[in-house]
């Protein structure tokens, strides 16, 4: 008799845990997929809730190649603005002075004073384009280049996250029973109601 109850017990465990296996799957999960991820709770109650960053992030922290990549990327982003201030502020105050010639140019009384005075600003800011044209057709490189970094960089978050969400529903995938007990739970009632009301 005692060994009947020290059996039913151990078979009783048994299967309690393979049922909690079963209710909550836990297999291969990512910390940011994990449901009892306290650091992604946090960020979702401030606002920011990508888990596909957060996917991204934790497999950068625990890839050396992701990681040197990110970093590369972030000293390409910042050195953008050092590298292009010189010029940008150089061109600026050309620009300026252009349109402030122009300005006054439009002041002059004399129709024919005014056209020649037209033409000679209009020549040198000609001069001025063809002399920085090699300069603008880098900045239009750079813009370009910018352009395809960032669409590259969202490319390969996609291509690297994309295996392990789909690793954790082929590993995390819920069974039906729950929803099944429900759907017939639901079943039950609506046949209750339609007994009671005649119909």
């Amino acid at each position: 008799m005692r060994q009947l109850l020290l059996t039913s017990i151990v078979l009783i465990a048994i299967l309690s845990c393979n049922r909690d296996k079963r209710q909550s799957p836990q297999q291969n999960v990512p910390k940011a997929l994990e449901e009892q991820n306290s650091t992604y709770s946090l960020i979702t109650k401030r606002g920011n809730d990508d888990l596909f960053e957060s996917i991204y992030q934790e497999l950068t922290d625990e890839t050396p190649a992701l990681k040197k990549l990110e970093e590369d990327i972030i000293v390409v982003n910042s050195s953008k603005e050092d590298s292009l201030e010189t010029f940008q502020k150089f061109n600026s105050k050309n620009n300026s002075y252009y349109g402030s010639a122009q300005n006054h140019v439009g002041i002059i009384q004399d129709s024919v004073l005014r056209e020649r005075m037209k033409n000679m600003v209009q020549s040198s800011l000609s001069n001025y384009n063809s002399l920085t044209s090699a300069h603008n057709d880098i900045l239009k490189s750079i813009a370009s280049k910018e352009m395809s970094l960032g669409d590259l960089h969202v490319a390969l978050k996609i291509i690297k996250t994309l295996p392990v969400i789909g690793k954790y529903q082929k590993a995390n995938l819920p069974n039906t029973k729950s929803l099944e007990g429900y759907s017939q739970q639901q079943t039950k009632t609506i046949n209750k109601v339609q007994k009671l009301s005649g119909n």
